[in-house]
């Protein structure tokens, strides 16, 4: 019984926290998704694979306030290539040196992360530079996790992506 309604209990925690928290991807730029390598002008980030920078916001969508904490926070891109799971872990270009960021009711914050997406996987293979194909089959299944002590939510759509060369 015990275990019952701690399971209870934990399934209405977890839609709570949905509730009160939108979160989307308003704008996903792609670029080194495509690099021609040159014999006599090498970078290193021509052969870090594809590069995403991911504008994001966060609403309070309920009647509370809410309380993050993002410098403890773990944020995360996750993705599917191939039936495949993949994840890593992102680093924010804003909002992560805040200990403690205060949501009022309907209040939005904006935040952006950067990240060689394919960078540690399989699928990046450092003589490959075109990797269209790949993140065409990748885009559609993206989407960031964030995890403080205690909110946890994932983002729920991607509304706009840019692709630079």
């Amino acid at each position: 019984m015990k275990r019952s309604l701690f399971s209870l209990f934990a399934v209405l925690l977890i839609q709570t926290t949905y509730a009160q928290i939108s979160f989307n991807i308003d704008t996903l730029v792609l670029s080194h998704h495509k690099v021609i390598f040159n014999k006599y002008d090498i970078s290193e980030d021509d052969r870090e694979g594809p590069w995403v920078v991911f504008d994001c916001s966060i609403r309070n969508i309920s009647k509370d306030t809410i309380q993050l904490k993002p410098s403890s926070s773990k944020k995360y891109v996750l993705y599917r290539y191939k039936g495949e799971d993949f994840s890593s872990e992102l680093f924010s270009l804003t909002f992560s040196e805040k200990d403690t960021l205060i949501l009022l009711p309907d209040q939005k914050v904006n935040i952006g992360f950067g990240d060689f997406i394919l960078l540690g996987t399989k699928i990046l293979k450092h003589t490959q530079g075109d990797y269209t194909k790949e993140m065409l089959e990748i885009l559609p299944t993206i989407k960031i996790k964030y995890k403080d002590d205690n909110y946890s939510f994932t983002s729920e759509a991607i509304n706009n992506v840019k692709i630079h060369k």
